[in-house]
């Protein structure tokens, strides 16, 4: 009698400890997080520049070309970081998988506040070649049924959203595109 207990305890809490295991796993498989305080290498968080790298990016040649002046470059980062406090992130277990070119060091699908997103992380080197960069975001992503239920307006939409962020350059990275904009803001980029 004593032994048929124990092993009624001993399998209740196997129970027990596998079931709290198995919520742990479900829960970071699936975990919310704010954008801004990532709590998994899965998330990429998000960067806003310092007073220097916005002074650096007003006076570069390259970035004169597109007009921006102090006041778009404070609204911009001003609307992303309001977007990204009020934006919960999940990601489905088994979603993220490794990309990385020349000129992006990440690139995956995250759900932000029930919207798909496409987060791609550039690197510098891709400044210098948006053309070719958004070519590769193109053949990596665009048969990807977050991207192909929009098909209507997808394709035009997540380039201008990827154009828009390149104009900024590094001073708000991961760029987030969301195929499910058919508008365009141009001061968030989504």
């Amino acid at each position: 009698m004593r032994n048929n207990r124990l092993v009624k305890s001993t399998a209740s809490l196997l129970l027990a400890v596998t079931v709290s295991f198995s919520s742990v796993m479900v829960a970071s498989a699936t975990e919310t997080t704010s954008t801004n305080a990532a709590k998994t290498p899965q998330y990429a968080q998000s960067h806003y520049p310092s007073e220097a790298e916005i002074e650096a990016y007003l006076n570069d040649p390259q970035y004169k070309k597109y007009g921006r002046t102090r006041e778009d470059v404070e609204t911009y980062l001003k609307a992303n970081a309001e977007e990204d406090a009020a934006t919960t992130t999940t990601m489905e277990a088994g979603l993220y998988s490794s990309w990385s070119t020349d000129l992006f060091s990440d690139g995956y699908w995250m759900n932000r506040s029930g919207v798909w997103s496409l987060s791609i992380m550039p690197r510098r080197a891709l400044l210098w070649d948006t053309d070719r960069g958004w070519g590769q975001v193109y053949d990596r992503f665009h048969t990807s049924r977050h991207w192909t239920y929009y098909s209507a307006w997808a394709d035009a939409s997540m380039r201008k959203q990827f154009n828009c962020h390149a104009q900024y350059g590094m001073l708000k990275t991961p760029y987030n595109l969301e195929p499910s904009r058919s508008d365009v803001s141009p001061i968030t980029c989504n």
